[in-house]
């Protein structure tokens, strides 16, 4: 499979504010016209090939519970440093006792995890390696949750957009890998990468896929007992 380089997704701050079911959600992300844009560009660019193309939108690739957890040490660490330097200077306390400080830790992990809630600081403590490696993985376990594998001439192609980690994979099966290049998608993504981050998420799901769709129409050509495998809609989850 390939995949892509990072991408910046600028709608971060609407996929948090947004509650409800997929269907709704992607209406509110996406406005209905865009919706009904990204589904016109399925079906035409499949009209003229065998492949199927699906694309995807996920706010995070993973909960990160390691960061989650090296987010709240550290704001216990700084809080309980910060109890005892009180305790120390309004009690005269010289050296408080290491049972005290122990004590203090534990429930100090609590605004440790809340704050790491939130997106911006989360995203401190995760490493550019455990980034791709997390989006890379959802992005496979999308590709085989939503059948993507399973197509007649094995030619789907799953566009995955996470938002948290601003990053695009664009991920082919084994029928399109044997004949096009690894960097074949490298140019879609960074197109895609520019408009999503001027705020045309619409537009730059619709002209991957347009473009996805040359691609396969050119390796692919649609065949007279074609039929459509898989939903001509975004996924959002």
């Amino acid at each position: 499979m390939a995949a892509g380089p990072e991408a910046v997704v600028g709608f971060q701050e609407e996929v948090q504010a947004v509650a409800g079911n997929n269907g709704s959600r992607a209406e509110a992300l996406f406005g209905k016209e865009g919706l009904e844009k990204i589904s016109d560009a399925i079906r035409a660019a499949e009209s003229k090939t065998c492949g199927e193309i699906v694309p995807m939108v996920v706010f995070e690739s993973d909960k990160y519970v390691g960061a989650q957890w090296r987010i709240a040490f550290a704001v216990a660490l700084i809080l309980d440093a910060l109890i005892v330097w009180v305790i120390n200077e309004s009690w005269f306390i010289a050296q408080p006792e290491p049972l005290l400080v122990l004590i203090l830790l534990v429930p100090l992990l609590l605004p440790g995890f809340l704050l790491a809630r939130i997106s911006f600081i989360k995203k401190v403590a995760l490493s550019n390696e455990e980034v791709r490696e997390e989006v890379y993985q959802r992005a496979i376990q999308a590709f085989f949750a939503h059948g993507l594998h399973e197509t007649k001439d094995r030619c789907g192609i799953l566009i995955f957009a996470s938002v948290l980690e601003k990053r695009v994979e664009i991920l082919a099966d084994a029928g399109i890998n044997e004949r096009l290049p690894k960097d074949t998608w490298d140019n879609i993504i960074s197109s895609m990468t520019t408009e999503m981050g001027q705020g045309h998420v619409a537009d730059a799901f619709s002209n991957a896929i347009k473009e996805c769709g040359i691609l396969l129409a050119r390796e692919f050509p649609i065949k007279g007992d074609d039929v459509n495998e898989l939903d001509d809609n975004l996924v959002i989850e």
